[in-house]
């Protein structure tokens, strides 16, 4: 009688470690396994490393211990299996072979048609021929060829990708390098449209253009196109060299065309373009300034739908613009107050314009001014006045004179305008008004109050100035800066604004008789006449060569001072006369002296004057020359047939002989003949008296000689 499985042994296999984990592909290393009791029964045991077992097993020791001869091979790693009898022990992933490792690859750019041979270095590439494989990217090579453990050669694939990495397989192991290979990409050297080599498309598409060049793979799956931004409508591959695209629509500017085989693209830069668009003309020149008004549009290349299409005239977009066609298209204008503009038209990336194409109705016409004349000081509101203003409220300014008013307000409805008048002190003005880039004016709509001078404290002024004088008036300025005054046509020295009825004047220097007094407000002037003058001079002493008389020598040179008062301040404006003729020269010394040198002369006895400036002081009967004396006759009696010489002798016969005749008796000589100062020659004219005096007069005197013929 029998009981199955009523007893069984001691579990005798329990691996707990492996003392070698890592080999070599071509091995023969012993390895130590180490576990719990292992079967005292020797020829019971074996090992297998993976699934081969070793080359020979040997126990160790005590039964806790074998020893195993290791096997060539190139897996990953594998566990150790014991088998004692029927009872097994074993430990997973226990050990492994080196991994394979690649080092260099002879080439690193590839021929997109494949069939180039490529030796391949490293390490562990495995230990016989069947057991080792080499793939660029995801394909393996058309052929590889096992040499050693560390070389291996591989028949490169076709290809059109980029940088890619190379694998090399042996066993279970891989080994590879990443980015080490790549093939050439496409080349794109000429573009010809419809077969002529030209680079423009039209709007509409379906234009066969061929791209020519290199490397545009080697079947017709992976190539593309694009012409501009666009895919081509249809691409067809024709060689490695050539490709043609059938375009799409399209409106943009020059812009690249592009050719894809696989992933590598190639291209050229701003080589086609499509045709450009063209205003030509506008159906409505003139608008109203209200807009919504419609105006068409003519050109050519305005697209080939609506969806692309806008519309601008002058710097603002129109309401609305409809396409109708790629020749013409319908746009609403927009509110607007500017003069002629331009029209605009945009179709993608392309614009085409009309300049001067539009204008809109003129909208400021300024006709009058409610208030003409302003304060000085404001704030009140002008009232302008005109023909229809912009509905535009925003763009609406006003102006008085060059300066904007301070506020701005619409009245009603656009026929007036409400002007805040600023301050100011100008002279007549204009009004303008300005709507976007419409301007309308009217010029000298008003003015602010005159200045007005109404008193002068001082009439009567020292000629040396510096004198302040007060002067009372209206209007005379708002601020300091602005005001200033006048006595004559000289500036104050200085002029000091206290309020707009008041402002005070230090006096120049001066020496004229009356003036008006002016003072300037801004561009506004007031002035009073005749409310100033300046001290006159006056002479009250004449000495002649520092001596206290008045007689002067004929033949002039003599130095006569002239002592008094206010002849003026400086040299320049001082002039002197002695008798009736001017000095020959006159020297300024101070305001009470002036020096003259005399001029020759005969007159009796005179005035001599003092010139200040404008204004003269004058002595009368005050300075005369020496008198001529007749002393003798070198012929005392003479034919009564008369034309007898006679020569007659004296002083004072004058310095020439302009100024000098004689008289025998009553009858004036035939001829007389000015010899010197002291001597004259005279010709008797017929005569039947007795005994006559003889006569000589120079100038005004007259000196005679009684019974001298």
């Amino acid at each position: 009688g029998s009981l199955t499985e009523a007893v069984s042994y001691e579990r005798v296999l329990i691996v707990s470690n492996v003392e070698i984990r890592n080999y070599p592909l071509a091995n023969g290393t012993s390895m130590t396994v180490f576990g719990g009791v292992f079967s005292p029964n020797r020829a019971t045991l074996s090992a297998r490393m993976g699934e081969t077992g070793c080359e020979a097993t040997e126990w160790a020791g005590n039964y806790t211990s074998v020893l195993c001869r290791a096997i060539n091979g190139i897996r990953s790693s594998h566990g150790v299996t014991l088998t004692a009898g029927m009872s097994i022990g074993s430990i997973s992933e226990a050990w492994s072979y080196d991994s394979t490792q690649v080092s260099t690859v002879a080439a690193s750019n590839l021929n997109p048609q494949g069939g180039v041979l490529m030796e391949v270095a490293g390490v562990t590439l495995g230990l016989w021929d069947h057991t080792s494989g080499g793939r660029i990217g995801g394909s393996g090579c058309e052929s590889s060829d096992w040499h050693s453990d560390t070389s291996l050669s591989c028949k490169t694939t076709r290809g059109d990708m980029g940088s890619r990495r190379f694998t090399v397989t042996s066993g279970q192991r891989a080994g590879s390098v990443t980015e080490v290979l790549s093939y050439d990409g496409p080349e794109t050297m000429l573009v010809s449209v419809d077969g002529v080599l030209t680079t423009n498309l039209v709007l509409a598409g379906g234009k066969v253009v061929t791209f020519q060049g290199a490397s545009f793979g080697t079947f017709d799956g992976s190539t593309g196109t694009r012409a501009g931004g666009t895919v081509c409508e249809a691409t067809t591959w024709t060689s490695e060299t050539s490709v043609t695209c059938i375009t799409s629509k399209g409106v943009g500017t020059s812009g690249r065309v592009s050719v894809t085989a696989g992933e590598r693209i190639s291209t050229l830069t701003e080589v086609v373009s499509y045709d450009t668009l063209v205003v030509t003309s506008v159906a409505r020149a003139n608008v109203a300034a209200t807009g919504s008004v419609s105006i068409t549009v003519s050109g050519v290349s305005f697209g080939i739908l609506g969806g692309s299409v806008t519309s601008r005239l002058g710097g603002t977009g129109m309401e609305e613009t409809v396409w109708i066609s790629d020749t013409s298209l319908n746009a609403k204008s927009g509110v607007g107050a500017f003069g002629t503009s331009r029209i605009a038209v945009t179709v993608g990336v392309h614009v085409g314009s009309l300049t001067e194409a539009v204008s809109y109705e003129r909208v400021l016409i300024v006709s009058n001014v409610e208030i003409r004349n302003y304060p000085l000081a404001n704030g009140t509101s002008m009232t302008v006045f005109g023909g229809v203003f912009s509905p535009n409220r925003a763009t609406l300014s006003a102006r008085m004179g060059e300066t904007g008013c301070e506020a701005t307000e619409w009245a009603g409805n656009y026929t007036s305008v409400l002007c805040r008048a600023i301050n100011g002190i100008r002279s007549s003005h204009g009004v303008t008004l300005t709507a976007g880039m419409s301007i309308g004016s009217i010029s000298e709509a008003w003015s602010y109050d005159s200045t007005q001078v109404s008193t002068v404290a001082a009439s009567n002024l020292n000629p040396q100035g510096g004198v302040l004088m007060e002067v009372a008036g209206v209007t005379l300025g708002l601020w300091d800066h602005t005001s200033g005054g006048r006595i004559g046509g000289s500036g104050c020295e200085s002029s000091d604004w206290h309020s707009d009825t008041s402002l005070s004047c230090k006096t120049t220097r001066g020496d004229m008789g009356s003036r008006r007094f002016t003072v300037t407000s801004g561009q506004r002037a007031g002035s009073v006449t005749e409310v100033l003058s300046y001290d006159g001079p006056e002479t009250m002493l004449v000495s002649v060569d520092g001596v206290l008389t008045t007689n002067l020598v004929l033949a002039g040179g003599k130095v006569v001072t002239f002592q008094g008062a206010s002849f003026g301040t400086f040299d320049g404006s001082t002039g002197t006369r002695a008798g009736g003729t001017v000095c020959e020269a006159t020297t300024w010394t101070s305001e009470t002296s002036v020096t003259c040198i005399t001029s020759k002369g005969v007159g009796t006895s005179g005035r001599v004057s003092v010139t200040a400036g404008e204004r003269i002081s004058t002595l009368t009967e005050v300075v005369s020359y020496d008198t001529l004396v007749v002393t003798s006759v070198a012929r005392a009696n003479v034919a009564a047939t008369g034309s007898v010489s006679i020569t007659v002798s004296g002083v004072s016969f004058g310095i020439l002989g302009g100024s000098v005749t004689s008289r025998l008796g009553g009858t004036g000589m035939e001829e007389t003949v000015w010899i010197s100062d002291t001597s004259l020659n005279a010709k008797s004219g017929v005569g039947a008296f007795g005994t006559s005096r003889i006569a000589v007069t120079v100038g005004v005197h007259v000196g005679s000689l009684t019974e001298a013929v």
